[in-house]
């Protein structure tokens, strides 16, 4: 059973423990943007054993402060006992995180079907 609930710029989806969080922005561009959506993100991020599926399947641009908002979250998710991982990344998106050696320290999937199967 799956719920799910619109949070701002985010559609997020539980399913079987696991929130996906599913971007719906095209672009992630903005100084504004980016900060409501690190906010949004740390939001989901708060309280212990958290487990987040970022899916970045709609993303077609986004600016580099995001992954410093997907890094900042990624320590907070962990700090807390949880886990987090990344699917659906066009594969321009993917060799950035490549570039930036954020995949060592990233789960990142091909779809969200195997970043669940993953998680469960």
């Amino acid at each position: 059973m799956s719920l799910q609930l619109e949070y701002k710029g985010l559609l997020t989806e539980t399913v079987g423990g696991v929130t996906v969080v599913t971007f719906r922005q095209r672009q992630i561009l903005s100084e504004a943007a980016v900060q409501a959506l690190g906010q949004q993100l740390l939001g989901l991020a708060a309280g212990s054993g958290r487990r987040l599926l970022l899916n970045f399947g709609n993303v077609e641009r986004l600016s580099s402060a995001v992954l410093g908002q997907v890094v900042a979250l990624g320590r907070a998710v962990r700090r807390d006992g949880g886990r987090l991982a990344l699917c659906g990344l066009r594969p321009d998106l993917s060799q950035l995180f490549t570039i930036t050696l954020l995949d060592r320290n990233l789960d990142l999937y091909p779809s969200e079907g195997e970043a669940l199967q993953d998680f469960l």
